[in-house]
């Protein structure tokens, strides 16, 4: 099985520490830190979620693409250690420089053409930072078989129509949602809906049950890259997003950017 996931990454950076006192230049908390994690985050998170869902099931290529950055993108969180609080974030280098023609047709040339095999899976994460254009994406989607695209982008007809799925949040939905309906074709739409569950197609499938969320941080990429993953295996629409759910269910009871891990299960 071959996966190909494009778009934008960063690191994601967690200092953890403690706030015992406020300061007495201004109304603000003095941090005094601990530890600090990193994780690769955005593209980079949901390519590292594939390789775990892939670990010992399948002999899996996975083709990423990360050709997105001059400089590196860096979020850099402050933690309170104990009670898990966020006090800041720092984003730096937020700008990407467009994907080079000769890497894009790269990608298109090895899954593409005559005596060529399409990829399994494509997964496209896209957060409008500049890395790809409206005619990228729609030249990209042509490489695999299932096609996903995840992106904070305002979408035209054309976009929308090149993917199999768009993933996006209900906020996204909502400022997308003339263009799916002038379509008259929801059925590529699949909506995430934080507490209230995921919607596709006028199907709700609530959230499991968790006992307790530390971080939601990265678990749209954790349910794009279980969604696509099951689908590639055969599952169902529904199945898989069930599978995807039971995934953000573990991860987002973990602190930090994390990944799912099979042994999970």
């Amino acid at each position: 099985m071959n996966i190909v996931v494009i778009g934008e990454c960063c690191k994601d950076i967690y200092i953890y520490g403690s706030c015992n006192r406020l300061c007495p230049e201004g109304p603000v908390p003095v941090f005094t830190p601990s530890y600090r994690e990193e994780y690769s985050g955005m593209a980079g998170n949901t390519y590292e979620n594939l390789k775990q869902m892939c670990s010992g099931e399948h002999e899996i290529e996975l083709v990423c693409q990360f050709h997105s950055h001059h400089s590196p993108m860096i979020k850099t969180r402050y933690v309170e250690e104990v009670s898990n609080q966020l006090l800041l974030r720092i984003d730096e280098g937020d700008d990407a420089r467009r994907i080079g023609e000769r890497v894009k047709e790269a990608v298109i040339s090895k899954f593409c053409g005559y005596n060529k095999t399409k990829a399994d899976l494509l997964i496209v994460s896209d957060y409008c930072k500049g890395f790809l254009s409206d005619q990228d994406l729609i030249d990209l989607s042509v490489i695999a078989e299932i096609s996903i695209l995840d992106t904070k982008k305002t979408l035209s007809q054309r976009v929308i129509s090149s993917f199999n799925f768009v993933k996006l949040n209900e906020s996204e939905f909502n400022r997308n949602k003339s263009a799916f309906e002038k379509l008259s074709n929801e059925m590529r739409a699949v909506v995430t809906r934080g507490s209230k569950g995921v919607s596709h197609m006028g199907m709700e499938y609530p959230p499991p049950e968790i006992h307790q969320t530390f971080d939601v941080s990265g678990a749209g990429d954790v349910f794009t890259a279980g969604f696509g993953y099951n689908l590639a295996c055969g599952k169902s629409i529904g199945d898989s997003i069930k599978i995807a759910q039971q995934y953000c269910s573990e991860v987002i009871q973990k602190r930090g950017t994390c990944q799912y891990e099979k042994n999970m299960d």
